[in-house]
């Protein structure tokens, strides 16, 4: 009884986190992550029954729906990047009037850094990794 309980559960679950990952990380990041551990679990439980048809077309509806969601975890880490890529530069005339006045190396040494990830950016992508 316990092992078709089991069975039932992993036949389902696709269907189930099917709803959290259609509207992909964007929303909500760790509900995202924890309906793909969940569709992971189930992919590996369902390839090893493969001898089952239900198996094998609920292993086929996971596998289309983990796509997906892949997919649309490559576009929200692609879009964080880019919304990081906002260091500035000084200006050309600026980084001349320092080279000209020897202090180029001082302003690189004591100016103000770069901008860098954002904190919350840096823990956003390495949680979509």
């Amino acid at each position: 009884k316990a092992a078709t309980e089991e069975l039932l559960q992993f036949l389902g679950t696709s269907s189930k986190v099917e709803a959290a990952l259609r509207h992909g990380p964007g929303r909500d990041l760790d509900s995202f992550l924890r309906a793909i551990a969940q569709l992971d679990a189930a992919m590996l439980y369902l390839e090893g029954h493969g001898e089952l048809a239900a198996c094998q077309e609920a292993y086929e509806h996971a596998e289309k729906v983990h796509q997906k969601a892949m997919r649309d975890c490559e576009t929200d880490f692609q879009a964080t990047l880019g919304q990081q890529t906002n260091a500035t530069l000084p200006s050309a005339s600026t980084l001349t009037q320092l080279a000209t006045d020897g202090a180029l190396q001082a302003a690189a040494k004591d100016g103000p850094p770069l901008e860098q990830f954002a904190d919350k950016a840096v823990t956003r992508l390495t949680a979509l990794i």
